[in-house]
């Protein structure tokens, strides 16, 4: 059941307004879908029969039929349960009960996000792009509002391991130092939607400039991975009407601890020695403080 809500959520931007409604119901309910004639579905989630075949055809069945039938096998594997489980996962905030439900929803919805991105990120494009950084004459990050957040923490670590990094926060500083790239830099590029304006100018001042650029991003189709030339994926639970780029978030930073540590492994005796330098360093600081 969970690959399949993954499945789903990876084509949720390809998908037709109407189709994303059929998606949204599936994903809260899909542990009764099985169960449910299909007019009752129509009528329950707001959108016509129709829509839902086109949904199930969308996301590679043949009509709800053969959906329901996957989903039954699921079901009878053991899975029910856990699939019930899981569907706060699917929520970003709602109006919990208590804040014993809000603990609970936070935890589910980040390790849910930790758990799809580690299935549904490549180990070789993993690879690729720590070749590449690590042998970069520059490394531009660009990212903006949370994604800003998440370029920042990967300046900081890249700093301290020695490598030339670059992250400015402004978006129009962002623009500047897009059209000083060249073919011996790096650009990682990082959005969860991958359809913010911003970062799509970017990555075209990026190429114009013959840079490599690698995109950190949400799995399926969107402007930013299909003209990147590295594309990492993330997974997580937000979908739509986020309140604060949560679980994305979440994903974000496990892509950018895996790269990471990739980079370091490259040449860990020389990396070593620029993080005990840098630990001094802020050992030092503190005791100026």
């Amino acid at each position: 059941m969970q690959d399949l809500n993954i499945h789903v959520m990876s084509v949720y931007n390809s998908l037709s307004k109407a189709e994303q409604i059929a998606a949204d119901y599936f994903l809260q309910h899909n542990d009764e879908i099985y169960s449910t004639p299909i007019a009752k579905l129509s009528q329950k989630s707001g959108v016509s029969s129709g829509t839902w075949i086109r949904f199930c055809k969308s996301i590679g069945f043949s009509g709800l039929k053969e959906l329901k039938s996957a989903l039954y096998d699921k079901a009878s594997e053991g899975n029910k349960t856990q699939a019930t489980e899981t569907l706060l996962v699917f929520q970003d905030i709602k109006d919990h009960e208590n804040i014993h439900q809000i603990f609970q929803s936070i935890e589910a919805s980040s390790i849910q996000a930790i758990q799809n991105t580690i299935q549904t990120l490549d180990y070789s494009s993993v690879e690729l792009a720590a070749n590449k950084i690590y042998s970069a004459k520059n490394i531009r990050l660009f990212g903006i509002g949370a994604s800003g957040l998440v370029a920042s923490d990967f300046c900081q670590k890249l700093l301290r391991i020695g490598l030339s990094t670059i992250y400015i926060e402004d978006s129009h500083a962002q623009m500047t130092l897009a059209t000083t790239t060249s073919s011996d830099d790096i650009a990682i590029i990082i959005s969860n939607s991958g359809t913010t304006k911003e970062m799509l100018e970017v990555l075209d001042l990026c190429h114009r400039n013959n840079a490599s650029c690698i995109a950190i991003t949400s799995v399926g189709k969107n402007p930013l991975s299909q003209k990147s030339d590295i594309v990492l994926t993330t997974s997580s639970p937000e979908l739509h009407h986020r309140s604060g780029a949560m679980s994305s978030r979440i994903a974000q930073l496990v892509v950018i601890d895996i790269l990471f540590t990739s980079i370091a492994n490259k040449n860990y005796d020389a990396i070593e020695n620029y993080l005990e330098k840098s630990y001094e360093v802020s050992l030092a600081n503190h005791k100026f403080q």
